[in-house]
């Protein structure tokens, strides 16, 4: 995964200090940029579709973004994907629980 993270980012690698016209406004929030960084986890799930990572975090940055909705889906596509992997259901059972759904965590 470092490997796609590293050529990814070489693609990108104009200042980041003002968003570019526009472009969506960046978000930046302890120097993450998250529009860019949902933009490339959804690389990262079209060029390795078979890894959970790329639809953690992206799951993760959506809800930084309190785009629950979006973050959900992702997450429950992860959970039907990788049923057996145990960061994939802690992070769906703590989506579940910030969201006050518990009972389906």
């Amino acid at each position: 995964m470092l490997h796609f993270l590293k050529l990814v980012s070489k693609s990108k690698d104009k200042d980041r200090s003002e968003p570019s016209s526009g472009g969506p406004k960046l978000i930046e929030f302890n120097g993450k940029y998250y529009p860019e960084a949902i933009e490339r986890w959804a690389k990262l799930r079209a060029a390795f579709p078979d890894n959970p990572e790329g639809y953690l975090a992206a799951a993760t940055d959506l809800a930084a973004l309190t785009r629950d909705a979006e973050a959900d889906e992702l997450l429950s596509v992860a959970v039907a994907r990788f049923p057996a992997t145990a960061k994939t259901l802690i992070e769906h059972a703590g989506a579940a629980q910030r969201q006050g759904a518990s009972d389906t965590a």
